[in-house]
């Protein structure tokens, strides 16, 4: 014998966001009801979305699913989380990716590969430890900053079709031998 529990099983509409006691309210057909979120994974519904809701009579209603959405689903853990795929991992972002730390963010890799159309970078402190940097540019390579110093261990080359240097100020060279021509 098999008993018939559940009276509706169908999609809602969310009239309000989750309170503090997991409960949203949302709108099926003509029945208006606070459903108990009840999914497997953490989801935040907002108002507007729309939810697979089950139940036998509208005070016992829950939120098994959704089915179209634009809430956040938050994964907190109690600790340290690690994720290993030894095949790889793929995360893709319809619009905005954030990655934020309060204390350090490292990468660690044999390679890496960044290929944007447009790269902003703003840090208080750069350091740079590299054993051969290499830069190619197809237009112009600019660097502006209030003052500039280049240090060079054994050589320094400079080459160019033509080269300017202007000084509002004195320019000084100091060397044992300067060879003109």
């Amino acid at each position: 014998m098999i008993l018939e529990t559940t009276r509706y099983l169908g999609p809602a509409r969310v009239l309000t966001p989750p309170g503090t006691s997991g409960y949203v309210q949302v709108t099926a057909g003509d029945d208006v009801m606070w459903a108990r979120m009840a999914m497997a994974v953490p989801y935040s519904p907002e108002p507007g979305d729309e939810v697979l809701v089950v139940y036998d009579e509208p005070s016992r209603a829950y939120v098994i699913g959704v089915l179209s959405g634009s809430g956040t689903t938050t994964i907190r853990v109690p600790s340290d989380l690690r994720l290993e795929a030894p095949g790889g991992v793929t995360i893709l972002a319809g619009k905005t990716m954030t990655l934020q730390s309060e204390a350090a963010l490292e990468l660690n890799a044999p390679r890496a590969a960044f290929r944007f159309t447009r790269l902003n970078i703003t840090v208080t402190t750069l350091v740079q430890r590299l054993a051969n940097a290499y830069t190619w540019a197809t237009g112009l390579v600019q660097s502006k900053s209030r003052r500039m110093r280049s240090i060079a261990d054994e050589g320094w080359l400079v080459r160019a079709n033509r080269a300017h240097v202007k000084t509002t100020d004195n320019i000084h060279i100091n060397g044992q031998t300067i060879h003109l021509g």
